[in-house]
């Protein structure tokens, strides 16, 4: 059974503003899903970081997903950018190309719900933006007391897993059709709690 690893960047001590921060997207997705590897994530990050993106992959140039979420941090380079961040899908493995926008199998959704809090134990961020809407339909492990909080941005929420440490976690929306400046000024007061 397929469970894609974390990306976790050279730089990732050292973070963003003094911060470890972890990434979370809703899924990866892939053209032929027998494909699929354990190694998915890494393998995609990678090449994003590097600025390159095989045209082999089927799609020209890196996905507007991974340039909107460097952009949203202030970074205007991924070399620069991806290097300091861990990155992880909240499904643990891939959706078929042509159901992209799917929510996942049940399998997957539970396996996700499951492995959320297990990724962040090895990563100990101090903070995680999840860039998905769907944690508005209760799919993430629910928070501890007192629960979600207002960020004071949009409709955005943020709420502290106690994992090793205490993770703020930020949630957000896919950037897809999402107002960059609202976004920007998101992921900006997340880094500041």
């Amino acid at each position: 059974m397929t469970e894609h690893a974390p990306w976790r960047g050279a730089e990732y001590g050292f973070g963003v503003e003094g911060q470890k921060v972890a990434i979370v997207g809703w899924s990866t997705h892939e053209d032929d899903i027998a494909a699929d590897t354990d190694d998915a994530v890494v393998r995609t990050i990678n090449q994003v970081s590097q600025n390159k993106w095989p045209i082999a992959w089927g799609r020209r140039g890196i996905p507007n997903f991974y340039t909107s979420v460097r952009n949203y941090f202030g970074f205007g380079d991924h070399r620069v950018f991806w290097p300091k961040v861990a990155y992880f899908c909240f499904l643990p493995s891939c959706v078929p190309d042509d159901d992209k926008y799917s929510d996942g199998t049940r399998e997957q959704l539970r396996r996700g719900k499951e492995r959320f809090l297990k990724r962040l134990s090895p990563l100990s961020p101090d903070k995680v933006f999840i860039f998905t809407s769907r944690w508005k339909d209760g799919v993430f492990p629910p928070p501890p007391l007192p629960g979600c909080q207002d960020l004071g941005v949009g409709d955005f929420r943020w709420a502290t897993y106690n994992v090793d440490n205490p993770v703020k976690a930020i949630f957000l929306r896919h950037p897809q059709g999402a107002p960059g400046a609202l976004m920007r000024a998101a992921v900006q007061r997340g880094l500041k709690l």
